[in-house]
């Protein structure tokens, strides 16, 4: 019985996003009613507010909902101590516990607050993170200290230059340890 080992030929591999339209391309018929709009909108404008003014609640709707877009969320007031660090977030958080516990504000309301919070406490401490790694930075510069053998330098990206670092402060320090094991 023979094989056919060749390729398989039907279809082929799909190409990354939409292969058809052009990222940003227009339907003609798109352009093409744009392009009459932006003609005439001065006239269409004012045949609109017209007929607002004439009585038609549409068009009265329609230039209301431009003017003076309906809020989709109501403004929340309410005690919120002030948060000058990541130590005011707990304080802040259970001021929104307490605003929720007692009917000031709905608990999807305190959700959505609390999530700031959170964001806030995700600020400050990547803000305390860069803060450390620049203290290190200009503590330790881009050299390692080759006569402190207990300070290890580790690269995220595996650099292999860090990686024989690690490698050779790991074999002093367990050289080290036999001298001290034998004393």
């Amino acid at each position: 019985m023979s094989r056919n080992n060749a390729p398989k030929t039907r279809g082929r591999p799909f190409a990354k996003g939409n292969p058809g339209r052009p990222k940003g391309a227009r339907h003609r018929v798109t352009a093409l009613a744009e392009k009459l709009m932006r003609a005439d909108a001065k006239a269409i404008v004012e045949a609109v507010v017209t007929a607002a003014r004439n009585g038609d609640m549409t068009a009265a709707r329609i230039v209301l909902d431009r003017i003076a877009p309906a809020r989709r969320d109501s403004t929340v007031r309410f005690d919120l101590p002030e948060i000058d660090s990541v130590d005011d977030i707990a304080s802040a958080m259970g001021a929104v516990l307490a605003a929720v516990a007692s009917g000031e504000i709905s608990p999807s309301e305190g959700q959505a607050i609390a999530a700031l919070l959170g964001q806030q406490r995700q600020a400050f401490e990547t803000a305390a993170l860069a803060e450390r790694l620049d203290e290190v930075e200009r503590r330790f510069g881009e050299a390692m200290p080759e006569d402190d053998p207990g300070v290890i330098r580790v690269s995220i990206v595996g650099n292999p230059e860090h990686t024989r670092q690690i490698a050779k402060a790991a074999e002093e320090a367990a050289r080290r340890r036999r001298a001290d094991d034998r004393e």
